[in-house]
C-alpha cells in the first residue's frame, strides 16, 4: 500500500475501516516484554494496541521509541475479564487498570500483516528463545490473548 492513513483519522470511527486494510505510521510507545508478540503505537496523541496477523511474527523488545509503518486492519474483538486483566497486567499505561475488570472488554485492536521498524533490529537470542518455546520469561506467565 502507498496510501498512509492518519491514526486519528482511523480511531475518530473506527466502524469506517473494521476490516479494511489499511496503512498507517506512528512511533512505538511500548512493546510486549515477554516475546514481543504486541506493541502500542501512537500519533497525534492517540494510541493503539497492535497485535500481529496470525501471531505469525514478532518485533524486538526494544524498538520503544521507533518510527514505524505498519499495514493491515483495524479489528472490533471481545476478550474475556481474565485475558483484558492479563493485558492491562503486562502494560505500563493499560486503558483499564488491573483488578477493575470484572466482565468481557470489547477492544480495536490494529491486527498488522506488515511492519517497518525504522533503524529496527534483529530479535536478540534471549528473545528468540522464549518465542520458540525454549526459555520462559522471568516472571512473566503466557496466556492466551483470544486471538
Amino acid at each position: 500500500m502507498k496510501k498512509t492513513t492518519m491514526l486519528p483519522k482511523l480511531l475518530k470511527n473506527p466502524k469506517e475501516f473494521v476490516d479494511n486494510e489499511v496503512l498507517f505510521e506512528g512511533t512505538i510507545s511500548e512493546v510486549c516484554q515477554n516475546k514481543g508478540c504486541w506493541m502500542v503505537v501512537g500519533d497525534g496523541g492517540e494510541h493503539v494496541r497492535v497485535e500481529f496477523k496470525d501471531y505469525g511474527f514478532f518485533v524486538p523488545r526494544e524498538s520503544q521509541g521507533k518510527k514505524v509503518k505498519l499495514q493491515g486492519k483495524l479489528s472490533d474483538k471481545t476478550i474475556s475479564p481474565e485475558a483484558a486483566e492479563h493485558m492491562a497486567s503486562e502494560m505500563k499505561d493499560p486503558p483499564i487498570k488491573s483488578g477493575e475488570v470484572k466482565e468481557q472488554q470489547n477492544i480495536t485492536v490494529f491486527v498488522a500483516s506488515g511492519v517497518l521498524i525504522k533503524g529496527g533490529t534483529d530479535i536478540d537470542p534471549e528473545q528468540k528463545d522464549i518465542i520458540e518455546g525454549k526459555k520462559e520469561a522471568e516472571g512473566h506467565q503466557h496466556e492466551d490473548h483470544e486471538r
